[in-house]
């Protein structure tokens, strides 16, 4: 991935039914100088809310990846804080 925060690695994944998967993922670098996993809701909300990206702002991309989550069933309260600090993005065009 651009910037190289993230590894790709393949990554033993248990199957909602049983049983199990090698699967992709990409596991972030802490140590990597762009790792935002230290940020407070607040510092993260005004980074996404000063960035923009080839797809798009980073706002929309927040409310596409919560969204996104919640429907597999995952719930990330983290980011739900943040998007709600950041307000409801605009539908990207």
């Amino acid at each position: 991935m651009i910037g190289g925060v993230y590894v790709p690695a393949m990554k033993p994944t248990r199957l909602q039914g049983g049983g199990s998967v090698s699967a992709l993922t990409f596991v972030v670098r802490r140590n990597h100088p762009q790792y935002a996993g230290r940020l407070t809701p607040e510092q993260a909300a005004a980074t996404v809310c000063g960035a923009h990206g080839l797809g798009g702002p980073n706002t929309d991309y927040l409310a596409f990846t919560l969204r996104t989550l919640e429907s597999l069933g995952v719930r990330d309260e983290l980011l739900r804080s943040v998007l709600a600090l950041v307000g409801s993005p605009r539908p990207s065009s």
